[in-house]
């Protein structure tokens, strides 16, 4: 039953990425993708789907400093793998922008996903309220930029599995 509903999504996904990047680079890119692992009072794991990579950048220094464990696909091939792959993540930060599709088109494809229906996911926005469309799409909670790094480390804790908070 997984392997039918997964191969739909899968092609989906790939549908969506693949035309930009071409498949002569997805074996490279799957594996160039940036992973920080630090030590901290508390290991999370966190995948950040993020087309800016200023704001990437900014992510990863923040979860970093919380001594979490940051996974950022170089491209949208990198997103598409690590998505349909067994790793798990506590949560899942999604862009808005992420061409040549948008984050509630990536949250709707997350949430089809059997092994992913219960990750959490926080989506990331600079533009108009998209509230309720990511809402209804299973985001768990939208977040406006600029994104004072103390409200993403609650929002963190708040929609993670985590008896500890900071």
């Amino acid at each position: 039953m997984r392997q039918a509903t997964l191969s739909s999504v899968a092609r989906a996904i790939f549908s969506l990425f693949l035309p930009l990047h071409g498949l002569h680079s997805n074996r490279r890119n799957v594996s160039d993708w940036r992973l920080w692992q630090r030590e901290g009072r508390m290991s999370l794991s966190v995948f950040v789907i993020e087309g800016d990579p200023t704001v990437a950048g900014f992510l990863v220094e923040v979860f970093s400093q919380q001594g979490w464990d940051v996974c950022v696909p170089r491209n949208g091939t990198g997103v598409a793998v690590t998505l349909l792959g067994d790793r798990r993540f506590d949560l899942i930060t999604v862009s808005y922008r992420f061409p040549p599709t948008n984050g509630v088109e990536i949250i709707r494809l997350i949430r089809e996903l059997e092994h992913r229906k219960e990750t959490p996911v926080l989506m990331l926005t600079g533009g108009p309220d998209m509230t309720a469309e990511a809402l209804a799409a299973g985001a768990n909670e939208v977040l406006y930029k600029p994104i004072a790094p103390g409200c993403l480390v609650a929002a963190v804790f708040r929609h993670s599995s985590s008896p500890v908070a900071p």
